[in-house]
């Protein structure tokens, strides 16, 4: 276990146990230079190291693609990606005028999109003051009980998902 001790002007690591030897009377903690300057140097060396390190975290592919709602461009929404295969990790990016961008793992996924609208004319009044109400309206069939698939690959073709009342494709 360690200890930073600090005073007005100076900054240095010691071990828990030796701490207390460094308290005065008044609550301020005295250090000798040389001490405050190691300890400065091994934190910039220490953050140099932690900082330019390579990253560690899955290699993502990033994926760009449309949706369509009868035809037209969806607005605005949300897309899904859920791995089908390990893991069952889940990915998710907005949508904004038809066009989304999502990084995921490679894999088989199960697609998800939902969308929201106001209702107008239609308030809830509920807690005293009238807000407006909303509908998701993209069917269940698109996200809830959506049957869309899509294979994540480098180089693969960008998707386009039509969605509709009566049918879906891709």
């Amino acid at each position: 276990m360690a200890r930073f001790l600090v005073s007005s002007n100076e900054f240095a690591w010691l071990p828990l146990s030796s701490a207390d030897a460094f308290f005065d009377g008044n609550g301020i903690e005295e250090m000798k230079n040389s001490s405050s300057q190691f300890a400065v140097a091994a934190m910039f060396v220490v953050s140099f190291l932690v900082g330019c390190g390579a990253s560690d975290g899955p290699d993502l592919i990033s994926t760009d693609g449309e949706v369509k709602w009868q035809n037209e461009p969806l607005k605005e929404g949300r897309i899904t990606f859920r791995m089908l295969e390990a893991g069952g990790n889940v990915f998710s990016a907005p949508i904004e005028e038809g066009y989304f961008k999502i990084e995921s793992l490679p894999g088989k996924m199960k697609v998800e999109i939902i969308a929201s609208r106001l209702i107008p004319g239609k308030f809830d009044e509920s807690n005293g003051t009238p807000e407006p109400v909303g509908e998701m309206y993209i069917p269940a069939q698109y996200n809830s009980r959506s049957e869309l698939t899509y294979v994540v690959e480098r180089g693969a073709d960008s998707p386009v998902f039509e969605l509709s009342i009566d049918e879906k494709k891709i």
